[in-house]
């Protein structure tokens, strides 16, 4: 019995120990399979990757501003080119000629009555402000004595000085100019051919459509000189000139 009771009372002594360390096992595996469990995701819920980072998006540039044109200049230098119709009012002479001082020249182209025309003109505007201009014009004149016609042909070197009251009247697109000039005509009539020398003088307005293009409108003096002293008129001229 003795032997029994000391062999006893060893035993329970001796699991003690075992039994403590298998309860501090089983303690530390619950607690790692709850931590394990409360990571992953619970039911169907699927676990995402984030998103990797994207860089900043760069600032859209500011839009490039349109191109300002330049106002049109109405008077730049540049060559120009003109034609039109012209009305004429024939200023003959009816006394006595520049040929015959005290009798009537029996050749001078009386009794031709005012007609009309055309002209043409080219040159070059070199400031703002002034053109140098050849000018040409023919001039029908119908005669009520006979069905001919006195024509007369001009060729005329004129200068031309504008005036820029569109800008005083705060329309720059119009401009007045006076001209005048020194060249030749032929005369051409019932009575007479001859060629002598020339003289003009007006003024006029031009209209500037565009840049380049102008609407004219003028009135002109043109008086023969020496033999063709008796053929006088006034042009008044409607026309277009272009500029390049």
């Amino acid at each position: 019995m003795f032997n029994g009771v000391a062999i006893g009372g060893d035993s329970r002594a001796g699991w003690i120990p075992t039994v403590g360390a298998i309860t501090i096992g089983l303690v530390c595996m619950l607690t790692l399979s709850s931590v394990a469990a409360a990571d992953e995701p619970a039911g169907d819920e699927v676990y995402e990757r984030p998103a990797p980072s994207q860089p900043a998006a760069s600032p859209t540039p500011a839009p490039t501003p349109a191109p300002v044109e330049d106002p049109p200049d109405y008077t730049k230098s540049g060559w120009i080119v003109g034609f039109g119709g012209l009305g004429a009012i024939e200023n003959f002479k009816s006394g006595p000629s520049s040929l015959s001082p005290t009798t009537p020249d029996p050749k001078s182209p009386v009794g031709a009555d005012s007609g009309a025309g055309y002209f043409l003109r080219g040159g070059y505007r070199f400031a703002k402000w002034w053109q140098v201009e050849i000018d040409h014009e023919g001039a029908f004149f119908p005669t009520s004595a006979t069905t001919n016609t006195d024509k007369t042909f001009s060729f005329l070197f004129n200068l031309k000085a504008f005036l820029p009251i569109g800008k005083w009247i705060g329309w720059d697109r119009l401009q007045a100019y006076g001209f005048g000039g020194a060249g030749v005509m032929v005369v051409d009539s019932q009575a007479m051919n001859r060629t002598g020398s020339v003289v003009d003088g007006g003024i006029g307005l031009a209209t500037f459509i565009r840049e380049d293009l102008s609407v004219v409108l003028d009135a002109s003096y043109v008086a023969g000189t020496g033999r063709i002293s008796d053929t006088n008129y006034v042009s008044i001229a409607l026309g277009f000139e272009k500029r390049f």
